[in-house]
């Protein structure tokens, strides 16, 4: 038996993590905060396409007919 957490508990974690970022990053006393880290966000939109790439690749290797 695994101990992973299931994929879709994950997502939906990093989806509330960045929902907060970005309520922080509207409001003036946090934002230089988030700031910050933009180097860091720009690693996790690289990541996620990058894992978006991964699974069209994946569907693309399907074969289609093309009329």
């Amino acid at each position: 038996m695994s101990d992973r957490e299931p994929v879709g508990q994950v997502v939906n974690s990093v989806i509330n993590v960045l929902d907060e970022l970005a309520a922080m990053a509207l409001r003036p006393e946090t934002y230089d905060e988030v700031a910050a880290e933009e180097r860091s966000l720009g690693a996790i939109s690289s990541r996620a396409q990058l894992i978006l790439s991964f699974i069209d690749a994946r569907r693309s290797s399907k074969i289609r007919v093309v009329k």
